[in-house]
């Protein structure tokens, strides 16, 4: 495959680092990492599922809108089913579903189908919708 090359970007980006002290630099990009990870890495941390270990480091966070059930007082997801990725960069769309934390690969996401390691169905709706929550159990 060939890579057009922006002559002037090349010669501008050149001429930036041409005099830069890599050692220097790594050193001081270390130090950033260190500082940066104890200032605000304690909320990218949390216990393995697979391995146990309490402190493994967090690669993507799912934020999910919640509310308390009206029954048992529990939080439930308002949207069970959570959209990762789309079929534009990726061959299909991912979905997580909230019950399980499983990905599930599916061509259509108006109807994604069934979960592949269970069979239950997929679903990226729940009981919000239009401002307003029908509240019901959500089932697993």
């Amino acid at each position: 495959m060939f890579w057009a090359v922006n002559p002037m970007a090349y010669w501008i980006v050149r001429q930036e680092i041409e005099s830069l002290d890599l050692a220097a630099y790594r050193a001081a990009a270390e130090n950033l990492r260190q500082s940066l990870e104890r200032e605000v890495g304690f909320p990218y941390k949390t216990k393995c599922l697979h391995c146990g270990r309490p402190q493994a480091e967090v690669k993507y966070f799912l934020w999910v809108k919640t509310i308390d059930c009206r029954n048992c007082g529990r939080p439930m997801d308002l949207f069970p089913g959570h959209p990762l990725a789309g079929n534009v960069r990726h061959p299909k769309n991912v979905i997580v579903r909230a019950a399980c934390g499983q990905l599930n690969e599916t061509s259509d996401r108006r109807n994604p189908g069934f979960r592949a390691h269970c069979q239950a169905l997929l679903t990226l709706s729940g009981p919000a919708g239009r401002n307003k929550c029908r509240q019901r159990l959500l089932r697993n």
